[in-house]
């Protein structure tokens, strides 16, 4: 059976949070003895099928005691980490933390009084708490949770609404020629209807109507694809949006997408119908066809829009791709192909066992790890790359640098792949006795020793003892996102040791992960073992920015098509209301390819007009996405370049088949159309 996790908090917890308890009842004063714990709702729908009676059942744990539920959370509660389950607990006296001194082990939570702003708390915290830290202490800010917890989901979905809106802007001005199509096609109609009686505002009521019934029908069919999008996008979703936003399809979802089709239905209508029912619908009558000159300039205007915003898109999708493969292609001074072996002793009193029983099993699943003969080395961390949590210690007095010491096992350098560039690293003897040494990373060694004399000298770290300095490491990334930061690597001390994770040196293959997990269960039989490549951290470390860019590349092309389909389109309408010109023109004498090229002007003019105002849209999105969204460098030149290029060679490509129909016009039946 899977393992769960417990999640410690205070009493006035869901309180402070203001959530109320799906089944059952909150925390009490006198639950602190009791363990009593709350059930996340994924857990008691998935592990007891929802059943109501959970509530004061005793749930058994590794440690030999036992959990009373006392409730179940609400399906909106929803944590960053995988737990399962919440206990009450005093965490300020009854639990001793059991972190390395200085780690930022507790985020405090806290509830403005009525009336309180968030610069009042500030300045009241900073007034009690003082500006100036001494070492040891933790600075104080005051943070919307929304902000702390949702900014790169936020995010995400902000850029991520913004490109749908212009899939949408896209789709209603091809709507809106459509109806100017439509409009042109029923002139004579229209003409009697004016003749008979019709006012202009019953002629506008009934094209808006009728398209309010084509976005109807296209509404229905978009809402059930997205329906059908949606139940494959969800399993993908990467975890850190899914955590944070939870998006379900209901009633909600399809009421706004009714609402946006009956909203774009009418707003793209509107001006169409008014310019149709504004027409000389007399000499419409008189010659069978209105003056439709003034109804081409609304299409062209149209087209333009469509070429402007879906090179806005393209040129989006196309800043997240370089991001991404600027991302992905960094180099990080180390082999990502090393395996994480991750060992949680899950047996009963596991949890109960003092700490060098813990070391020693540890070690003991080192050394059964390093028999295997596929394994060329084995070393032990605290933390992982991309993990979020690497380096807390602070390396530096406040003001003078980052946050960075790392606490490693000897051989750690040697199974990353990460060059020693001066001195040696840890030696097994000092592994796991907390000797007073530490190895430098190049950046620490030059902010710590500006003179270039490292080794041999010692360093003084808040909240760390006096180290002496043995060697001097490359530098190395510990996520894609960020550049190389100053560490310090200290070894593991014993009387501290809460856990620890392995990583090994091997081709990642099935039979050595069965060899590990084979070897570690020799030590500790009930053991919840997970092994995977540090490259699957790092990857899911941009799975956001991944899953971002598919999206947006989707949308993208969607963009794309329906610009291409609007101006065939447009091509279409235009050249058909010159289809007598056309004729006459070769009966004049005229070459099928000029008449070729007269078409296809029509499309090249508002093409290009539409593909210069867009850049300036798309210089001004490429500075958002650069400086908010993914901090990096501005799209180039050439990527403005290449994207108009691109399209405006699609639009020519979509205008040519109704320019080729038009060099087929035979003159004698363009001649005798009226």
């Amino acid at each position: 059976m899977q393992p769960l996790r417990v999640q410690p908090v205070p009493q006035p917890y869901l309180e402070v949070l203001g959530v109320h308890p799906f089944v059952g009842r909150d925390f009490r004063p006198e639950d602190g003895d009791d363990r009593a714990v709350l059930l996340t709702h994924r857990t008691w729908t998935s592990r007891y099928g929802a059943d109501v009676d959970v509530v004061g059942r005793s749930i058994a744990t590794i440690d030999g005691k036992s959990l009373r539920v006392i409730g179940v959370l609400p399906p909106s509660f929803r944590t960053a980490s995988a737990t399962s389950f919440f206990e009450t607990a005093d965490m300020l006296t009854s639990r001793r933390p059991s972190y390395p001194p200085g780690t930022r082990a507790f985020t405090p939570l806290a509830r403005l009084a009525p009336g309180v702003t968030r610069e009042a708390a500030a300045a009241r915290i900073a007034a009690v708490h003082g500006t100036e830290l001494k070492p040891g202490e933790v600075q104080l800010r005051v943070l919307p949770l929304r902000e702390v917890m949702g900014r790169t989901s936020s995010r995400t979905l902000t850029l991520l609404s913004a490109i749908a809106v212009l899939v949408l802007l896209v789709g209603c001005a091809n709507l809106a020629n459509l109806v100017l199509a439509r409009g042109a096609e029923r002139q004579r109609e229209l003409a009697v209807r004016a003749s008979l009686g019709a006012s202009r505002w019953r002629i506008m009521r009934l094209l808006v109507v009728e398209n309010l019934m084509i976005a109807a029908l296209g509404g229905s069919a978009g809402i059930a694809v997205a329906y059908w999008i949606f139940r494959s996008l969800i399993v993908s979703l990467p975890t850190a949006l899914a955590r944070t936003t939870a998006p379900v399809f209901d009633a909600r979802v399809f009421a706004f997408a009714a609402t946006a089709a009956a909203v774009a239905g009418i707003l793209s209508s509107l001006l169409p119908a008014w310019r149709l029912a504004r027409a000389d619908m007399k000499s419409g009558l008189e010659r069978g066809r209105l003056h439709t000159h003034p109804l081409r300039t609304g299409p062209r205007a149209l087209l333009s829009i469509e070429l402007g915003l879906a090179l806005v898109s393209v040129v989006a999708a196309v800043i997240l791709a370089q991001s991404l493969w600027a991302l992905v292609s960094r180099e990080l001074g180390f082999d990502a192909r090393r395996l994480v072996v991750s060992a949680w002793t899950v047996s009963a009193g596991a949890a109960n066992r003092d700490r060098p029983a813990r070391l020693a099993e540890f070690t003991s699943e080192l050394d059964a790890i390093r028999t295997i003969p596929a394994i060329r080395s084995v070393a032990a961390t605290y933390t992982l790359p991309a993990s979020g949590a690497a380096a807390e210690l602070p390396l530096f007095p406040r003001g003078q640098g980052r946050r960075g010491v790392w606490t490693i096992s000897a051989g750690f350098f040697r199974t990353m792949g990460v060059r020693v560039i001066e001195g040696r690293e840890f030696e097994e003897r000092e592994s796991f006795t907390a000797a007073p040494v530490a190895v430098l990373n190049e950046s620490a060694a030059r902010a710590l020793f500006p003179d270039g004399h490292a080794i041999g000298r010692e360093v003084r770290a808040p909240l760390q003892p006096a180290r002496t300095v043995v060697g001097i490491a490359a530098d190395w990334r510990k996520s894609l996102k960020v550049a190389a930061e100053p560490a310090m690597y200290v070894p593991f001390d014993r009387t501290l040791f809460r856990m620890g994770q392995a990583i090994v040196d091997a081709d990642d293959t099935p039979a050595v992960r069965e060899q590990i997990r084979a070897a570690i269960t020799r030590v500790s039989p009930d053991s919840d073992i997970r092994i995977e490549p540090i490259a699957a951290l790092l990857d899911r470390d941009v799975a956001v920015l991944r899953f971002t860019m598919s999206i947006i590349s989707a949308f993208a092309l969607l963009t794309v098509a329906l610009a291409m389909l609007g101006v065939y389109g447009v091509i279409t309408f235009i050249s058909g209301e010159r289809l007598r010109e056309y004729g006459v023109r070769v009966a004049l004498g005229a070459t099928r390819p000029a008449i070729g090229l007269l078409v296809l002007r029509q499309a090249v003019i508002p093409m290009a007009a539409g593909l210069i105002a867009g850049s300036l849209a798309a210089v001004w999105t490429a500075r958002v996405l650069a400086a908010q969204i993914l901090d990096v460098a501005p799209a180039s030149v050439t990527t403005f370049i290449m994207a108009a290029v691109g399209l405006f060679v699609c639009g020519v490509l979509a205008a040519s088949v109704p320019a080729r129909r038009a060099t087929r016009v035979d003159p004698m039946i363009a001649l005798r159309a009226e």
